[in-house]
Protein backbone atom coordinates (compact mmCIF):
# COMPACT_ATOMS: atom_id res chain seq x y z
CA UNK A 1 0.00 0.00 0.00
CA UNK A 2 1.76 3.36 -0.69
CA UNK A 3 1.50 5.86 2.08
CA UNK A 4 0.46 9.38 2.49
CA UNK A 5 3.71 10.97 2.76
CA UNK A 6 4.48 14.69 2.47
CA UNK A 7 6.40 16.22 -0.34
CA UNK A 8 9.21 18.32 -0.09
CA UNK A 9 9.99 18.81 -3.75
CA UNK A 10 8.49 17.37 -6.97
CA UNK A 11 10.40 17.09 -10.34
CA UNK A 12 8.42 16.68 -14.05
CA UNK A 13 9.62 13.67 -15.51
CA UNK A 14 8.33 12.75 -18.79
CA UNK A 15 8.32 9.39 -19.95
CA UNK A 16 8.26 7.99 -23.57
CA UNK A 17 6.83 4.14 -23.96
CA UNK A 18 6.13 3.02 -27.68
CA UNK A 19 4.66 6.29 -29.22
CA UNK A 20 3.18 7.71 -26.63
CA UNK A 21 4.65 10.43 -24.20
CA UNK A 22 3.64 11.08 -21.04
CA UNK A 23 4.05 13.42 -18.53
CA UNK A 24 4.38 13.11 -14.83
CA UNK A 25 4.60 15.29 -12.05
CA UNK A 26 6.13 13.09 -9.32
CA UNK A 27 7.25 13.63 -5.97
CA UNK A 28 9.97 11.91 -5.06
CA UNK A 29 8.58 10.55 -1.47
CA UNK A 30 5.75 9.33 -3.03
CA UNK A 31 7.55 7.52 -6.30
CA UNK A 32 9.79 5.82 -3.49
CA UNK A 33 6.32 4.40 -1.29
CA UNK A 34 5.20 3.50 -4.83
CA UNK A 35 8.28 1.91 -5.90
CA UNK A 36 8.89 -0.27 -2.62
CA UNK A 37 4.75 -1.51 -2.70
CA UNK A 38 5.49 -2.34 -6.48
CA UNK A 39 8.87 -4.71 -5.22
CA UNK A 40 7.03 -6.28 -2.45
CA UNK A 41 3.93 -6.87 -4.31
CA UNK A 42 4.70 -8.27 -7.94
CA UNK A 43 8.18 -10.22 -7.11
CA UNK A 44 8.39 -11.00 -3.62
CA UNK A 45 10.98 -13.87 -2.80
CA UNK A 46 8.63 -15.79 -1.41
CA UNK A 47 6.50 -15.41 -4.10
CA UNK A 48 3.50 -16.36 -6.29
CA UNK A 49 4.81 -15.75 -9.38
CA UNK A 50 7.71 -18.51 -9.06
CA UNK A 51 5.32 -21.23 -7.69
CA UNK A 52 3.28 -20.14 -10.96
CA UNK A 53 5.84 -20.68 -13.46
CA UNK A 54 7.18 -23.93 -11.49
CA UNK A 55 3.13 -25.56 -11.60
CA UNK A 56 2.90 -24.09 -15.34
CA UNK A 57 6.42 -26.09 -16.49
CA UNK A 58 5.71 -28.97 -14.49
CA UNK A 59 2.17 -29.62 -15.44
CA UNK A 60 3.13 -29.23 -19.02
CA UNK A 61 5.93 -31.99 -18.37
CA UNK A 62 3.52 -33.95 -16.91
CA UNK A 63 0.90 -33.61 -19.65
CA UNK A 64 3.62 -34.25 -21.93
CA UNK A 65 5.20 -37.55 -20.93
CA UNK A 66 2.22 -38.75 -18.48
CA UNK A 67 -0.77 -38.56 -20.96
CA UNK A 68 0.93 -38.55 -24.47
CA UNK A 69 4.13 -40.26 -23.99
CA UNK A 70 6.56 -38.12 -25.35
CA UNK A 71 7.37 -35.73 -27.63
CA UNK A 72 6.58 -37.76 -30.40
CA UNK A 73 3.08 -38.36 -30.05
CA UNK A 74 2.08 -34.62 -28.94
CA UNK A 75 -1.30 -33.57 -31.39
CA UNK A 76 -0.39 -30.28 -32.74
CA UNK A 77 -2.80 -28.04 -31.04
CA UNK A 78 -0.95 -29.32 -27.59
CA UNK A 79 2.28 -28.20 -29.27
CA UNK A 80 0.83 -24.99 -29.73
CA UNK A 81 -0.34 -24.58 -26.24
CA UNK A 82 3.51 -25.73 -24.46
CA UNK A 83 5.21 -23.19 -26.86
CA UNK A 84 2.58 -20.08 -25.73
CA UNK A 85 2.91 -21.46 -21.94
CA UNK A 86 6.96 -21.53 -22.80
CA UNK A 87 6.58 -18.02 -24.52
CA UNK A 88 4.73 -17.09 -21.14
CA UNK A 89 7.56 -18.39 -19.20
CA UNK A 90 10.84 -17.03 -21.05
CA UNK A 91 8.51 -13.59 -21.10
CA UNK A 92 8.47 -13.43 -16.76
CA UNK A 93 12.31 -14.72 -16.68
CA UNK A 94 13.17 -11.52 -18.89
CA UNK A 95 10.66 -9.52 -15.96
CA UNK A 96 12.45 -10.55 -13.53
CA UNK A 97 16.17 -10.51 -14.56
CA UNK A 98 16.25 -7.51 -16.48
CA UNK A 99 14.03 -4.67 -15.96
CA UNK A 100 12.88 -5.49 -12.77
CA UNK A 101 16.66 -5.89 -11.46
CA UNK A 102 17.73 -2.29 -12.73
CA UNK A 103 14.45 -0.95 -11.34
CA UNK A 104 15.59 -2.45 -8.22
CA UNK A 105 19.12 -0.86 -8.56
CA UNK A 106 17.72 2.67 -9.82
CA UNK A 107 15.12 2.60 -7.07
CA UNK A 108 17.96 2.32 -4.55
CA UNK A 109 20.34 5.49 -6.24
CA UNK A 110 17.02 7.16 -6.72
CA UNK A 111 16.87 7.70 -10.02
CA UNK A 112 13.44 8.38 -11.04
CA UNK A 113 13.15 8.53 -14.45
CA UNK A 114 15.19 5.88 -15.35
CA UNK A 115 12.41 3.73 -12.62
CA UNK A 116 9.68 5.25 -14.33
CA UNK A 117 11.41 3.63 -18.00
CA UNK A 118 11.86 0.27 -16.34
CA UNK A 119 8.19 -0.06 -15.12
CA UNK A 120 7.15 0.94 -18.56
CA UNK A 121 9.34 -2.18 -19.80
CA UNK A 122 7.99 -4.25 -17.29
CA UNK A 123 4.12 -2.98 -17.67
CA UNK A 124 4.83 -3.71 -21.77
CA UNK A 125 6.00 -7.37 -20.75
CA UNK A 126 3.38 -7.83 -18.53
CA UNK A 127 0.92 -7.03 -21.03
CA UNK A 128 2.49 -9.31 -23.32
CA UNK A 129 2.08 -11.99 -21.14
CA UNK A 130 -2.16 -11.03 -20.59
CA UNK A 131 -2.88 -11.00 -24.19
CA UNK A 132 -0.76 -14.75 -24.37
CA UNK A 133 -2.84 -16.12 -21.38
CA UNK A 134 -6.43 -15.83 -23.34
CA UNK A 135 -4.75 -17.15 -26.44
CA UNK A 136 -3.85 -20.35 -24.42
CA UNK A 137 -7.52 -20.90 -23.38
CA UNK A 138 -8.67 -20.37 -26.82
CA UNK A 139 -5.89 -23.30 -28.13
CA UNK A 140 -7.53 -25.20 -25.05
CA UNK A 141 -11.18 -24.42 -25.91
CA UNK A 142 -11.02 -25.06 -29.59
CA UNK A 143 -8.72 -28.14 -29.09
CA UNK A 144 -8.11 -30.42 -32.24
CA UNK A 145 -10.09 -28.26 -34.63
CA UNK A 146 -8.25 -25.09 -34.19
CA UNK A 147 -5.24 -26.61 -36.70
Amino acid sequence: MIKNTPCYSSMPITVQAGLRVRKLALHSNRSYCYGSSFSGAFMPGRGWPRVSVAILLGTGTWMVYGIYGGFDSIPPHIMLMGLVALLMVVNYTYIFFVPYRQYQRLLQMNDMEACLHRLARIRFAGIINMVLGPCIVVIIGSGPQLL
